[in-house]
């Protein structure tokens, strides 16, 4: 299933151009999610009204999980990328950290704050303008809650993947990362620089080993192009170390980490106006505007 959160509440696609607002109590994906029968339901779930997604406001799938992770130096084009800026901030440390990213997942947590929807602009304070920057990202949706969750059942625990853009303050990221403490989060944890969407799509959509294709365009030019196939760690691996630390709950949400071409290594940063569009293959686009708050 494709499903949508929008203002007339949950939205499943029925054609390639319509969709079937539900006829159902909840009224946000994270409702349904956090219910006793999960998102099974929603396939046979009786509808109020057929229209086109255009004629509806589209938020992000799930509005207020109650955790939202971050993997850092997940695909094998941004590790390279990364041991470039590594050199540079952290010299002593640099192939230590680079050898500890392809051992070990590397994850962060960002608040829900942060979430924002599909189309959205993405509101950027005076602070965080200097080095803006967008990485193009899959997300996993968890379905059902968890601790200490194996590689071999991480899928169980997925209801389903939608896009996201990992919008960085690079300037105060690398300031950070330059320091003893080497944290950054709060530079990608910004209100509203997460944004999401704009449908989720449930694991029956898609074959296993996955193979998701991303994409990200700046004002119409690609500059991210990459299979989830490039992942360091693959998702079950992620899951299942995420879940060593923090209990899951349904409806967290894990941003799996950006392929090589982001902005920082081109010295191409973001502008108010740019247009960023995000897209996944079997997911959509996300298409949100800069805008200087």
């Amino acid at each position: 299933m494709k499903l949508y959160t929008t203002n007339l509440g949950i939205a499943r696609q029925e054609t390639l151009d319509t969709v079937a607002v539900l006829n159902i109590r909840e009224k946000t994906l994270d409702e349904v999610l956090q219910g006793s029968m999960g998102l099974d339901r929603l396939a046979n779930a009786p509808s109020i009204a057929s229209c086109k997604l255009s004629e509806l406001e589209v938020f992000s799938p799930v509005i207020c999980p109650s955790k939202v992770f971050c993997m850092g130096a997940n695909y094998h084009g941004h590790v390279e990328e990364m041991r470039q800026v590594l050199e540079t901030l952290q010299p002593d440390r640099a192939e230590e950290l680079i050898a500890g990213t392809l051992k070990t997942p590397v994850f962060f947590g960002v608040p829900s704050s942060a979430i924002i929807g599909p189309f959205a602009d993405i509101p950027v304070p005076e602070f965080a303008r200097g080095q803006l920057d967008y990485e193009a990202e899959l997300a996993v949706v968890i379905g059902e809650g968890g601790r200490n969750i194996s590689t071999e059942h991480a899928w169980d625990y997925v209801a389903g993947f939608t896009m996201s853009n990992d919008i960085s303050a690079r300037d105060i990221q690398g300031e950070a990362m330059a320091g003893p403490q080497f944290e950054f989060a709060h530079a990608k944890g910004i209100d509203g620089f997460k944004p999401l969407g704009p449908s989720l799509v449930t694991m029956d959509e898609f074959n296993l080993p996955l193979d998701i294709k991303i994409e990200a365009k700046i004002n119409g030019e690609v500059r991210q192009a990459a299979s989830t196939t490039e992942q360091v760690h693959d998702i079950p691996t992620c899951i299942s170390y995420i879940s060593r630390f923090h209990t899951l709950r349904a409806g967290d949400v894990i941003l799996t980490g950006s392929p090589a071409g982001v902005g920082y290594f081109q010295g191409r940063f973001l502008k108010e106006g740019d247009l960023m569009e995000m897209s996944a293959q079997g997911i959509g686009t996300i298409a949100n505007k800069v805008k200087f708050s």
